[in-house]
């Protein structure tokens, strides 16, 4: 009895926290429903920023005449998926009600671009009951994701914490903000160094505004399970990269669903990795502010436009969806418990897959399991070489070189960057990713020819800034681990390039007998390479 009571203080008595997270679309057309039903405006969804933001502000301050009301007004059909949103929104209520506000703390908003998507939230929260002018019961957090969106982040932070409303409600609630800074999304339709730097920088420059409003902000990093969205090769590699000063109010990040047996699956092995977390967030948050930031700025804004337009040739290429429908098992993760959620958003109506509606996961999740691991470093090793090459300026090319070779001794952020894409190029295998490069139609190998040479170009890149001929000299141990693995890896891999031209060219009968080999497949390879 006395360990449940030590329980229930130290915990409560709902066990592990939970976060809700929904995507701005919905919530605006829930709050543009509420609104039709209040008698308010009918078009909501389609007014202007400023408009949005006034009629919100108005109706969070109480300067509106109108009552809001979830009941259909005379002669409105029902709304299912109004009728779920609110009765998802007010169930809140009822857990802070019966388990305490612990239970329930956090409401992220995915996809948050604009200001009105933050005001959104705070009047569904109202309209909850979680919060008036004496204080917000639930955080309001936006996660902050493409490499446009953490470019505005800055601006849509210093809106929040200057809102009337909100601000006086914050103060009350204990003066903290929490954000969420995404590195899937931006990965996907930037590319990995446009991507880690844009979170980089956006997460100091929105430091530097809550300090001047005198605000603590918490980070909340929502990193994948692959080098390409996020993930290190330990805490300690990932936590040390980061800005000391994002660090002072804690650390949290998130962590795939494939990651936890491996990094907390035994005792032993949850003692290590927590260890490790706590001892590095405590010696990097001792650190403060990162020097390198104004030191090096310049040349990662350069790099990551180069980066950023190499990716884009590759991104926009109309030869790229059907090379990575036909030549990826993208196909088969919707089937597979590899993913956490539905490989796309949606597809166009003709079949062919729509990239800009494609979860991050099963895009990066897919380019590992046919052998490229693509994401982790397109772009990249043309963007070092075209900063080197660069005619404009006073510096020689071999400068150019030594100054990068400085910034991977001395810049903890820049050496996990090369290093982590190192990690990936090695767990690459261009001979293997041919094999599935060959299911593609003869129109679209040109795709596979650009993923070629962009690893062959950052792979010489990366080995001469780190002045090396090994890949994975920063991380000997895993480099042992691959090479054990990788026979096993390369069956894996072949066994899986059989399975998907079989399922290519067989009858609809044959094929639902191939689904399930080839997720077997599939765990098989993620299990040696993590997933997405």
């Amino acid at each position: 009895l006395d360990l449940l009571k030590l329980d229930a203080d130290s915990i409560g008595f709902h066990g592990a926290s939970t976060d809700i997270r929904q995507n701005s679309a919905m919530n605006e057309k829930t709050v543009g429903e509420l609104l039709r039903r209040s008698g308010g405006p009918s078009n909501y969804e389609s007014l202007g920023e400023v408009e949005k933001q006034t009629l919100l502000t108005s109706l969070l301050l109480g300067n509106s005449a109108l009552v809001l009301s979830d009941v259909p007004i005379d002669g409105q059909g029902n709304n299912p998926e109004f009728e779920r949103e609110i009765g998802l929104i007010k169930s809140y209520k009822t857990i802070h009600d019966t388990y305490g506000p612990q239970a329930l703390k956090n409401c992220i908003t995915a996809n948050t671009e604009t200001m009105s998507d933050m005001l959104e939230v705070m009047l569904l929260l109202k309209y909850a009951g979680l919060a008036d002018e004496h204080g917000i019961k639930m955080n309001v957090v936006p996660l902050i994701e493409t490499v446009r969106d953490l470019h505005n982040g800055p601006d849509i932070l210093n809106s929040m914490l200057n809102h009337p409303w909100y601000r006086q409600a914050l103060k009350s609630s204990g003066n903290q903000q929490q954000i969420m800074v995404g590195y899937s999304d931006s990965n996907r339709l930037d590319g990995p160094l446009a991507s880690s730097w844009a979170v980089y920088e956006g997460t100091a420059k929105m430091q530097e505004v809550a300090n001047q409003n005198k605000i603590n902000l918490h980070v909340f990093h929502g990193r994948g399970g692959t080098e390409a969205r996020g993930s290190g090769d330990s805490y300690a590699q990932e936590i040390r990269s980061s800005n000391g000063a994002s660090l002072v109010t804690g650390m949290r990040q998130t962590e795939q669903g494939e990651e936890v047996p491996a990094k907390f699956g035994t005792e032993t092995m949850s003692k290590s990795n927590l260890a490790d977390m706590v001892g590095s967030t405590l010696e990097t948050m001792s650190k403060g502010t990162d020097q390198g930031l104004v030191k090096y700025t310049s040349t990662m804004e350069k790099l990551a436009q180069y980066a950023r337009e190499s990716y884009a040739n590759l991104y926009s290429d109309p030869e790229l969806p059907r090379f990575f429908q036909s030549s990826t098992p993208i196909e088969f993760v919707g089937k597979s418990n590899a993913g956490s959620r539905p490989a796309s958003r949606a597809s166009d109506a003709g079949g062919q897959l729509n990239l800009d509606k494609l979860r991050a996961i099963p895009w990066v999740g897919s380019w590992y399991q046919s052998g490229s691991a693509m994401p982790a470093y397109f772009g990249t090793g043309s963007a070092i070489k075209q900063f080197i090459k660069h005619p404009t300026g006073t510096t020689t090319p071999l400068e150019r070189t030594t100054q990068l070779q400085t910034m991977y001794k001395e810049w903890p952020f820049f050496k996990t960057l090369i290093d982590r894409t190192a990690t990936a190029m090695e767990k690459a295998d261009m001979t293997i990713a041919q094999g599935y490069a060959k299911l593609a139609p003869a129109q679209s190998q040109g795709v596979f020819e650009k993923i070629k040479n962009e690893y062959e170009l950052t792979k010489e890149m990366i080995l001469n800034i780190k002045q090396s001929n090994n890949l994975m000299d920063h991380n000997p141990v895993d480099a042992e681990i691959l090479a054990v693995k990788k026979p096993l890896t390369q069956a894996a891999h072949a066994m899986q390039i059989g399975l998907l031209k079989a399922h290519q060219q067989a009858g609809p009968e044959i094929r639902d007998k191939l689904v399930e080999p080839i997720v077997m497949s599939m765990q098989a390879i993620a299990s040696s390479n993590r997933f997405g």
